[in-house]
């Protein structure tokens, strides 16, 4: 015989669990290349366990593993004699991040 706060928690455990499966579905379908890195996501996912907790925390975990695989070197262009500039900035939101994120999958033919 349970009593009503496990039997309670028992749901609610029940509820995060179909709620984690169905985010990690939609992953998958908007982003394929994540089923191939379910390994890395899963281990980001285990160090930083507050990105569950937030509605885009598997996105920000993809980001996550793409960038520390990324083996872009980004070019630098002289200008004016000494001056050394990148001719691509650093992105500054995490929605720029996940746009040039995107691109690059796309350019490698991830997605």
């Amino acid at each position: 015989m349970t009593n009503q706060p496990e039997q309670n928690a028992s749901q609610q455990n029940t509820q995060e669990l179909l709620s984690f499966e169905a985010r990690t579905q939609a992953l998958n379908q908007k982003y394929p290349v994540s089923i191939t890195l379910k390994g890395e996501i899963e281990e980001c996912l285990s160090k930083n366990k507050e990105l569950l907790n937030l509605e885009d925390g598997l996105e920000k975990a993809l980001l996550n593993v793409l960038a520390s695989r990324a083996d872009v070197v980004l070019p630098k262009t002289m200008v004016g004699g000494s001056a050394l500039i990148t001719s691509h900035p650093k992105p500054t939101t995490v929605k720029q991040a996940g746009q040039e994120a995107l691109s690059y999958l796309r350019a490698k033919k991830f997605i």
